[in-house]
């Protein structure tokens, strides 16, 4: 059994290989055939996982085999829709494996490590503050990832994770700055779900006006979040710590960040497909520079690394099944709503269209807040709206609506992975992170986030 177990484990993976082969020759080679391979490759991928996968998971893949077979029986002349939604959510499935395929690299790096060492090191009145726009940038690479590691450097750091004390905060800061990171960043799911779905919109100059919100709401952030005071240490038994690592890796992030607006410009695809051809190549770049204890690797640790790569492949097997089976969820949700007789009429906007967005800005994080999934509320809104008057005469307004909704949605469910890995690294409920200690910063967020976005609305755009 163990050795058919290994078998199964390494067929997975290899599957996972095929799924983002033929993804990315379906999208830049243009072979549409392949788009039903990567189907096929996706659908086989969950069932050799299916005993790998959390309760939750297994029951939305059921309701997605459900949503799709009640479109086919009841709604046949809606199958296009269900087919395209299917191979949609491939791309979204491999893009979360590549994000996994990052981890490895990232979680040996003595420079990331240096890095948030230096974060968590400063002093008091700083370290919030240091650690939301840490935390924010950071995880532009690694996504929850940054997480783990900054709970790490915290409890090095000698803090715990008390009520109150700076430790909590220090944690709430990394967690805060990066739910807003997804506002923006290219290579998120947020980010590839609203701009695949928006009918008119520029993706890159929705990208520069996503990352002007998200600094706004970061200073917003950083300002109505009181310190916490604790006696400051004695800087000079302080050991020094370098901010070298720290720019390097930022500098890192600006690469990342430029090659994929550079693929996504020149080979004409979305950022979702951009990120996944550099995601691989970035990894294994990460390799060749630096070893596990930060050297240059020779060829047998090179190839180790590589093994170590193919090992994560897997990895996200719960997040891609999750988010595969919400888009189909939603999918199917959308073709049944759009049938109902008025839907037309309410769709179109009209003088309606920012009542339409306050609305949907609020719906996210609060259904999201009765542990709904966000993704089958984001995938909804946004095929509802994507191609109606409304997402064709304000794109970016509606973008940014769903965007600015995910980051709180993400902030505030108790069944977020964010809110989750927060949990865990201080110890309590996740429950307890999303409604109580997240409570007071998302109703403030929300309010300056409708300021932003009627702002957008009002401007057109």
């Amino acid at each position: 059994m163990p050795a058919l177990s290994r078998t199964a484990s390494i067929f997975a993976k290899n599957l996972i290989i095929l799924l983002a082969v033929a993804v990315l020759i379906t999208n830049i080679g243009g072979v549409k055939p392949l788009a039903d391979v990567a189907v096929a490759a996706l659908a086989l991928f969950v069932l050799l996982e299916w005993t790998n996968l959390p309760r939750l998971a297994r029951i939305f893949s059921v309701a997605a085999v459900v949503s799709v077979l009640a479109v086919l029986w009841l709604k046949p002349d809606a199958s296009t829709q269900m087919f395209a939604a299917m191979r949609q959510s491939t791309t979204f499935a491999c893009l979360l494996a590549m994000l996994g395929v990052l981890r490895y690299p990232a979680r040996r790096s003595g420079l990331v490590r240096q890095a948030a060492r230096w974060l968590v090191t400063r002093k008091p009145r700083h370290a919030y503050t240091a650690l939301s726009f840490g935390g924010h940038f950071l995880s532009l690479l690694f996504n929850v990832g940054i997480l783990p590691l900054i709970g790490d450097m915290i409890r090095k750091a000698g803090q715990s994770f008390e009520e109150g004390s700076l430790g909590r905060d220090m944690m709430l800061g990394g967690m805060r700055g990066m739910s807003l990171m997804t506002i923006w960043s290219p290579m998120g799911l947020g980010f590839a779900i609203v701009t695949t779905s928006t009918a008119g919109l520029d993706p890159l100059k929705f990208l520069f006006v996503a990352f002007a919100a998200s600094m706004a709401l970061l200073v917003v952030n950083c300002l109505t979040t009181e310190p916490v005071t604790v006696p400051e240490q004695d800087e000079a038994s302080q050991e020094p710590v370098s901010i070298i690592p720290l720019m390097q890796i930022l500098l890192a992030c600006l690469l990342l960040m430029v090659t994929t607006i550079a693929l996504h410009t020149a080979l004409s695809v979305s950022f979702v497909v951009a990120t996944i051809l550099v995601l691989p190549v970035f990894s294994v770049a990460w390799l060749i520079m630096e070893s596990e204890e930060g050297h240059q690797p020779s060829l047998p640790a090179l190839g180790k690394g590589l093994q170590g790569i193919f090992a994560t492949l897997a990895d996200m097997r719960t997040e891609a099944t999750f988010f595969a089976a919400a888009t189909l969820i939603g999918a199917a949700l959308t073709i049944f709503i759009s049938a109902i007789p008025g839907w037309t009429t309410i769709a179109q906007g009209g003088d309606f269209g920012l009542p339409i967005l306050i609305l949907c800005l609020f719906a996210i994080p609060l259904t999201a807040a009765a542990a709904i999934p966000h993704t089958i509320v984001v995938v909804l809104v946004a095929q509802l709206f994507g191609h109606s008057p409304l997402g064709a005469q304000h794109p970016i307004a509606l973008a940014l609506t769903l965007t600015i909704g995910w980051a709180l949605a993400i902030a505030v469910s108790p069944i977020s992975a964010t809110t989750l890995i927060t949990a865990a690294q201080a110890g309590v409920k996740s429950h307890v992170v999303g409604l109580v200690w997240n409570r007071r910063y998302v109703v403030i967020q929300m309010s300056f986030s409708l300021l932003i976005i009627a702002a957008v609305y009002v401007a057109g755009l």
